[in-house]
């Protein structure tokens, strides 16, 4: 039995567990659109560092393919194109990032960089995401991380 003091007071707990609980959910809906709009972002910058390392690697120099025994050495060499094909190919699919394309003898990486604009802006308003990929003029090697 409630006393005429404690009368007044029904259902406050159900108010503030109804308010916490809509505090909570809009928390966990900017949570979880900050973490999509980075996991979006991710993936196509791995795309673009695959695609430019599948271009620039795809680029053989045809004089050093004809003087070069490749069942014996298995390496051939890129040709000067690479690094360009590679920067075109990346920024074809990831416009607004940063790439860095280098090779070295039969081996092309490309290093992506991509910065985001976070639509809740929970964990600060940008954040920079990062791949890479290595590619070679073999079919089956190019890997990304």
């Amino acid at each position: 039995m409630l006393t005429p003091r404690r009368r007044g007071e029904r259902g406050q707990v159900l108010l503030f567990t109804g308010l916490l609980f809509v505090v909570v959910l809009v928390g966990l809906i900017a949570v979880v659109g900050d973490l999509l709009t980075l996991s979006n972002a991710a993936a196509k910058a791995r795309d673009a560092a695959f695609l430019g390392a599948q271009a620039g690697g795809s680029d053989v120099d045809i004089a050093s393919a004809a003087s070069t025994d490749v069942p014996s050495s298995g390496t051939l060499t890129l040709s000067p194109a690479a690094v360009g094909d590679c920067h075109g190919a990346a920024l074809t699919t990831d416009p607004g990032s940063t790439v860095s394309c280098t090779v070295s003898g039969g081996r092309i990486t490309v290093s992506v960089t991509h910065v985001v604009n976070l639509p809740v802006q929970l964990f600060g308003r940008t954040a920079t995401v990062h791949a890479q990929a290595q590619g070679g003029p073999a079919a089956g090697t190019v890997t990304a991380r």
